[in-house]
């Protein structure tokens, strides 16, 4: 899988820089042309502002990963909202 976690887009024609927000439909437009069915955006639960981007852009709820990864900076383990969208959504 892939993970976009900055809202720079980078190719070997051009680099540029656009609002997360269009980013993020930049890239599903690209994945979804490309044949992937399902997409999937994870944030740490205490980053609403990239909860409300992933809402933002249509994605559906999936749930919160408990505890499923260790936050180095706060030295214990952190939760994982997991965010989703289908190809015909």
């Amino acid at each position: 899988y892939t993970t976009l976690f900055r809202s720079t887009i980078k190719t070997s024609l051009c680099t540029t820089t656009l609002p997360l927000n269009e980013a993020v439909k930049a890239l599903e437009a690209c994945c979804f042309a490309a044949g992937l069915n399902r997409l999937i955006i994870r944030n740490d639960t205490q980053n609403l502002r990239s909860a409300h981007v992933a809402a933002h852009a249509g994605y559906h709820f999936d749930g919160v990963m408990r505890q499923d990864r260790w936050d180095e900076v706060m030295q214990k383990f952190a939760d994982t909202n997991v965010w989703s969208k289908l190809k015909g959504e």
